[in-house]
């Protein structure tokens, strides 16, 4: 049996930790993985693979899996990202000027925060004057 062979084998083995859906939907994918950043000559799984595997079946078994945080992540994080973007899109509109813009300036946000007159812009500006 060649080093790769029981190295898989241990990897298998850790893996009951996990469901058997689990298992048959993503063993393979996860055995090639650890099999990939597994160093070279090692025979069997080190401390710190186990307990990951180990505490992750464990946490697919409880229910504890990290999909459900992360679909409620998405959740609350899509209605602030269309709220900041509209929010955004609206600020040049609120600051009219008396003077068309010159060339080069840029009525988004960003080109808002460094036109020339901001201390951004100043900083950025080749033509750095001193406004005291």
């Amino acid at each position: 049996m060649s080093t790769v062979d029981g190295l898989e084998k241990g990897y298998r083995r850790l893996l009951l930790a996990y469901p058997s859906g689990y298992r048959e939907k993503r063993a393979d994918e996860i055995v090639g993985t650890l099999l990939d950043s597994a160093a070279p000559g090692q025979t069997r799984p080190s401390f710190a693979d186990a307990a990951d595997l180990i505490t992750g079946g464990l946490r697919q078994r409880i229910g504890l899996d990290a999909d459900a945080d992360l679909a409620a992540g998405w959740a609350l994080a899509g209605p602030v990202a269309l709220a900041l973007a509209a929010g955004l899109s609206g600020f040049p509109a609120g600051t009219r000027r008396r003077s068309p813009m010159p060339a080069g300036c840029s009525r988004s946000p960003v080109g808002w925060c460094c036109r020339p007159g901001s201390p951004a812009g100043r900083s950025a500006s080749p033509w750095r004057s001193p406004r005291w």
